[in-house]
C-alpha cells in the first residue's frame, strides 16, 4: 500500500501528470459488440461481478487524496463571491436600444465590446436590446455539488445569472434572436463590473465550453499583494433562462429555428450540415433553459445516493486521464455530462422506466456500472431517458443522442461522432481491463494519463487549415468534412480516427473575438487496423455499375484506374506504391486525400508518428507472414475452446 499511496500522492498533487508509459495491455483492444439492444442489467450482469471488494481500499485512498478542502477554499471564495452578486445586482437598468445604439453605449461607458456570436445581427434589426436586474443568481456546478477533484490549475466556479423573462421576447427562439440578447446582456454585467474598480476582479470574454455561440464573462479572483498571473480562483458568469420562456416543444432537437441564417454548405459541399447546425442551435438554447433544472437533479441525486459525489470524483477523474471535458475540443463530455448521465440512471434507464443503477451502490460499483453503459449502449441509435412527446427522427447522424425527455436536452450535445467514438473505445477498454481479475489495472484506470496521442494513436498528424471565418458553426463542418474524407479514403484500414484542436483563449472586454477566433493548426490521430493496413491495391466498384464508378473518379481523380482481376471481373482501382521513398501506404492515401479535397500540400501536413516504411525491422514485426500463419491459426483454434474451460483456468496467453 505505500507504494500505492505515493502514486495517489502524485495524481492528487499532480493532476495533469506528465508523460508516463502505458502499458501494453492497455493498447489497440479491439471493439465489443455494438448491438444497441443489450440488456444492461446492470446489478446481475456477468461483467458487474468481480473483486470490487479487493478495489476498495485504494478507491478510498484515491478519493481522500482527490477531495479538495472546501473550508479551506471557501474562506477565500465566499467574500468575493458574496461582492460579485453584490455589483452584479445594483447595476442599473438599461432600456431599449437598437443595435448600432447599444454598441455605441457601452462603448462610451466603459469602452466595453458585444461579443456577438457570428454571423452578428443586422443594423436594421426591428426588436431591441435591453438590460434589466437577474432574476436569480446562483453558484452552480461542481463547486456547489461539492463534486470537485483536486488540481493544479485555478479552481473554477459557476456563477449562474437568470435572464429576466420580461426582456425576452417569444420567438426569440429564431434566428439566433436570443443568443444576441444574451451577448448584450453579459456585455452589460461587465461593463457595470468594469465601472465597479473593485479591486481583485479582472475581467474577460471566454467562450462558454468553447461554444462559438454563448460568450461569457470569465472573472479571476486575485489576492491582494499576489501575482497577477496566477489567479487563486476563475469565476465563470454563464447565463440561464427562467422555465418556460421558450416552450420545449420549439426548441426541440430537430426543429426549424435557423430560417434566415444563411451557412456556406456550398463552400463545404455539404449537403447535411444545416440539419447538425439546427440541432446543436437547439440543443445550446434547451441548455439554457435547464440550468436550474439540473442543478435540483444533482442536489437530489446527491442527498438520495450517498456515493453519488464519490462516484461523480471519480468518474472526473477517469476522463481527465483520457483528456475528456466538458467542452467542445476535449469531446464534449466531462463532468458535467458524467454527473447528470448518473443522476438520471439513478431515476430511470430500464425499460420498465426503473432506475438502472441502485441507490445502495458503492462509488466503485457506481463507476463500473457507468464504464459498462457507455461501453455497452451504443448512442448513435438514440437513447430517450423518461417517456416523452418527443419527435420521432431523433437522428443526427452519426453523432450521439442520449436524450432526457423530461427536459427535451440532448445530454451529448456537444460531441462529435469523433469524439463519441474515442469515448466509447476507452470505455470498452477500461471495462476488459474492470474485469480482468488476474491483473491490478488500478494505475491504468486513475493514475496513468492516456490522453497524449503519440501514445495514444498510431498515426499523429498536424493540418494548417486554411482560414475561414464565415460563422459560429463552420470551422467545426469543416473538422467534420475532413473526418468524412478521411474516414472513406481509409475505409477499413483504420478503426478510429480523432481530430482534436486547442481552445479558443479568452480575450479581453475591450476587443472582439475576430482576432482570436481562427484555427491554426488541426490535429489528427489514427488507430489503425493491422489485418488491412498494408494492402497494395484497393478494389473499387465494377465497371458495369456506371454511378458508383463516376463517384469513385471523382473521389480519387487520375489515381483510378480500371484493373482487370483474376477472377476475370473488371473494376475500378487504386495501386498504391510499395518504394520506401514514397513513404509508408497509409501516409499516401492521407496526403493524396487532404491535397485532392482541401488543397493541403506537404507544407501543410506534418506527420508525427513512427513510419514504418523507414524502420523495415518492426515493418516486417507487425505484418503477419505465410511462416507464421500456421502457428496463429493454431493459437486461434486453442483460444476457442475457452467456453468449456473453468472460469478459473479460462486465461490462454501466447509465450
Amino acid at each position: 500500500m505505500a507504494g500505492a499511496s505515493s502514486k495517489m500522492s502524485k495524481l492528487a498533487t499532480k493532476f495533469e501528470l506528465g508523460s508516463l508509459a502505458l502499458t501494453e495491455n492497455y493498447l489497440h483492444i479491439s471493439n465489443a459488440t455494438n448491438d444497441p439492444n443489450i440488456p444492461l442489467d446492470i446489478s446481475t450482469s456477468s461483467h458487474f461481478r468481480c473483486n470490487c471488494d479487493l478495489q476498495f481500499p485504494r478507491v478510498d485512498e484515491l478519493l481522500a487524496q482527490l477531495r479538495p478542502d472546501y473550508g479551506k477554499q471557501l474562506s477565500f471564495v465566499d467574500q468575493h463571491l458574496r461582492r460579485l452578486k453584490s455589483i452584479i445586482e445594483e447595476i442599473p437598468g438599461i432600456s431599449g436600444k437598437s443595435i448600432t445604439e447599444a454598441e455605441i453605449y457601452l462603448r462610451q461607458r466603459a469602452g466595453v465590446t458585444i461579443p456577438f456570436p457570428k454571423p452578428g445581427p443586422r443594423d436594421d434589426v426591428k426588436y431591441v436590446l435591453e438590460y434589466a436586474r437577474p432574476t436569480n443568481i446562483n453558484v452552480v456546478g461542481s463547486f456547489a455539488l461539492k463534486t470537485a477533484a483536486k488540481d493544479l490549475k485555478n479552481a473554477t466556479v459557476d456563477l449562474a445569472v437568470t435572464i429576466p423573462k420580461a426582456i425576452i421576447q417569444k420567438k426569440d427562439y429564431l434566428d439566433y434572436r436570443y443568443l444576441y440578447k444574451r451577448a448584450y446582456y453579459i456585455a452589460c454585467i461587465a461593463t457595470g463590473i468594469k465601472i465597479s474598480n473593485e479591486a481583485g476582479f479582472n475581467i474577460s470574454y471566454a467562450y462558454q465550453d468553447d461554444d462559438r455561440l454563448r460568450p461569457i464573462v470569465l472573472v479571476q479572483l486575485m489576492e491582494p499583494g499576489g501575482d497577477p498571473s496566477h489567479p487563486k480562483v476563475i469565476v465563470r458568469i454563464l447565463t440561464a433562462i427562467e422555465d418556460g420562456t421558450f416552450p420545449m416543444i420549439q426548441t426541440m432537437p430537430t426543429k426549424d429555428t435557423l430560417r434566415q441564417i444563411i451557412f456556406n454548405e456550398s463552400k463545404l459541399g455539404l449537403s447535411n450540415e444545416s440539419l447538425w447546425f439546427t440541432f446543436f442551435y437547439n440543443s445550446a438554447l434547451r441548455s439554457e433553459s435547464c440550468i436550474t433544472a439540473y442543478l435540483k437533479v444533482l442536489h437530489g441525486a446527491a442527498t438520495k445516493c450517498p456515493a453519488f459525489r464519490d462516484a461523480c470524483i471519480l468518474g472526473r477523474t477517469w476522463l481527465c486521464q483520457r483528456g475528456f471535458g466538458t467542452s467542445i475540443v476535449q469531446g464534449g463530455f466531462g463532468h458535467f455530462e458524467w454527473s447528470v448521465l448518473l443522476a438520471l440512471l439513478l431515476e430511470t434507464g430500464r425499460p420498465n422506466g426503473k432506475p438502472l443503477l441502485s441507490m445502495s451502490y458503492s462509488s466503485y460499483q457506481i463507476f463500473k456500472a457507468m464504464v459498462q453503459f457507455l461501453s455497452e449502449r451504443d448512442l448513435t441509435t438514440p437513447v430517450v431517458l423518461f417517456n416523452a412527446e418527443v419527435p420521432h427522427n431523433m437522428s443526427s447522424g452519426t453523432n450521439p443522442i442520449l436524450f432526457d425527455g423530461k427536459r427535451g436536452m440532448n445530454i451529448c450535445f456537444k460531441m462529435t461522432s469523433w469524439s463519441y467514438q474515442l469515448l466509447r473505445h476507452e470505455s470498452i477498454t477500461t471495462l476488459r481491463m474492470l474485469n480482468d481479475t488476474d491483473s491490478d489495472h488500478f494505475d491504468n484506470i486513475f493514475i496513468h494519463q492516456v490522453e497524449l496521442p503519440l501514445c495514444r494513436f498510431d498515426e499523429c498528424l498536424k493540418l494548417s487549415p486554411r482560414p475561414n471565418k464565415w460563422n459560429a458553426f463552420d470551422n467545426f463542418s469543416y473538422f467534420r468534412s475532413i473526418h468524412d474524407v478521411l474516414t472513406k479514403a481509409l475505409g477499413n484500414r483504420i478503426k478510429l480516427i480523432y481530430i482534436f484542436c486547442d481552445g479558443i483563449l479568452p480575450w479581453s472586454v475591450h476587443s472582439s473575438a475576430d482576432d482570436n477566433d481562427g484555427i491554426n493548426q488541426l490535429n489528427v490521430g489514427l488507430l489503425f487496423c493491422p489485418k488491412n493496413r498494408y494492402r497494395i491495391v484497393d478494389r473499387g466498384p465494377v465497371a458495369e455499375n456506371k454511378g458508383a464508378s463516376n463517384d469513385f473518379r471523382n473521389f480519387w481523380g487520375p489515381k483510378a484506374e480500371l484493373r482487370r482481376f483474376k477472377d476475370g471481373t473488371i473494376a475500378e482501382s487504386i495501386v498504391w506504391s510499395e518504394q520506401q521513398s514514397d513513404g509508408s501506404i497509409m501516409r499516401q492515401i492521407i496526403t493524396h486525400a487532404l491535397y485532392r479535397h482541401f488543397d493541403l500540400g506537404s507544407d501543410d501536413i506534418c506527420f508525427r508518428g513512427l513510419n514504418f516504411e523507414e524502420s523495415p525491422n518492426i515493418r516486417d514485426i507487425t505484418q503477419p507472414t505465410a511462416s507464421f500463419q500456421p502457428v496463429l491459426d493454431a493459437f486461434e483454434s486453442l483460444e476457442s475452446y475457452e467456453n468449456i474451460i473453468p472460469n478459473k483456468d479460462r486465461r490462454v496467453i501466447g509465450t
